[in-house]
């Protein structure tokens, strides 16, 4: 690099001139290259994928929120008046920084794993009665553990059928499902 600047403009003339040339011929073969159809079809992928990872984020956001929200109002904690305002600050500063990334390099964020978003089981609707029940024995939990699984939910048992297997099984949700699905 010394040596090249310390070349006068004649010297470093046929270098600047091949680079130029060179430089044209890349940019002729590139827009050639975005004119086919391949090069289309790529970009559409991509816009999709990248649509998706958007939906994905977003959704990640909405249920870490939701699960956040649900923290809170199981624990009983109330928000000071400064909180809500002190959590929007970091949200805006973060949001503003990731508009100003250009959306074709998040190298960074390639490499990361994506974080897939938690779906919750839908357990069926329990008899409250036999939820009381079982929560007197201390298998509410186990119930609807069992109640969530989607082979046991699949077989169409009672809720008195799954308690009572849960009694038999003393509380243990797998014995219970196998005794259940006859396993």
């Amino acid at each position: 690099s010394e040596m090249w600047k310390a070349a006068s403009a004649e010297e470093k003339a046929p270098y600047e001139d091949q680079h130029r040339k060179e430089h044209a011929d890349f940019v002729e073969k590139q827009k050639a290259w975005q004119a086919t159809p391949e090069f289309a079809e790529i970009e559409k992928a991509e816009k999709a994928q990248e649509e998706k990872r958007k939906a994905a984020e977003a959704e990640q956001k909405t249920a870490e929120a939701k699960e956040k929200a649900e923290k809170e109002a199981k624990s009983g904690k109330k928000r000071s008046r400064s909180a809500p305002a002190a959590e929007s600050t970091p949200t805006k500063a973060k949001e503003t920084k990731e508009k100003k990334t250009p959306q074709s390099a998040p190298a960074s964020d390639s490499k990361r794993p994506k974080k897939v978003a938690r779906t919750d089981p839908v357990a069926p609707h329990l008899d409250a009665e036999i939820v009381a029940e079982a929560a007197k024995l201390g298998y509410e939990g186990a119930l609807k553990n069992l109640a969530g699984r989607a082979e046991v939910a699949a077989s169409g048992k009672s809720a008195r059928a799954l308690l009572d297997a849960l009694r038999e099984s003393k509380g243990l949700v797998n014995p219970a499902k196998r005794a259940l699905l006859g396993l």
